[in-house]
């Protein structure tokens, strides 16, 4: 707990990381909403018997597969962003841990984290997105089957 207190106090920019994460994200799910939007209003437009004022939209095949290459695509660039936080969190603490001595506090770089995933670790990260996604994605299958 002392540790974790003095990286705080030897490195506070690390508060800012997840709220722009959260920014980002958020735009994210906005494009993918709009995205998905356009992709649900492609179809044959049918009346309702019912209801003479409402009308619904039939999908081919074709439409299902593009809504569920976009649902793909949203899950592992969510997936990534948040990988990509993580690991610039865990590149400043680890900065910090290792350059902290009896007589400095140790200094973390936020941006030395961003470097390094860009330059070492986008891969490695991605590729760990993409699992992620590729699991969470088959969960919802399950689920929509299941119902």
């Amino acid at each position: 707990m002392k540790c974790t207190a003095m990286f705080i106090g030897g490195t506070p920019q690390v508060f800012v990381v997840p709220p722009i994460s959260i920014v980002f994200l958020m735009v994210w799910l906005l494009v993918w909403m709009i995205m998905t939007l356009f992709i649900f209003s492609v179809g044959q437009v049918k009346s309702n018997p019912d209801f003479p004022a409402i009308s619904t939209v039939e999908w081919s095949e074709e439409t299902r597969y593009v809504f569920l290459y976009t649902l793909f695509g949203y899950l592992w660039l969510n997936a990534f962003m948040i990988g990509v936080t993580q690991f610039v969190i865990c590149a400043a603490c680890a900065l910090w841990y290792f350059s902290c001595t009896s007589d400095s506090n140790g200094s973390g770089s936020l941006m030395r984290g961003f470097w390094w995933v860009f330059r070492y670790h986008l891969g490695s990260i991605a590729f760990g997105a993409f699992l992620i996604a590729l699991v969470q994605f088959i969960r919802i299958i399950f689920e929509y089957y299941k119902n």
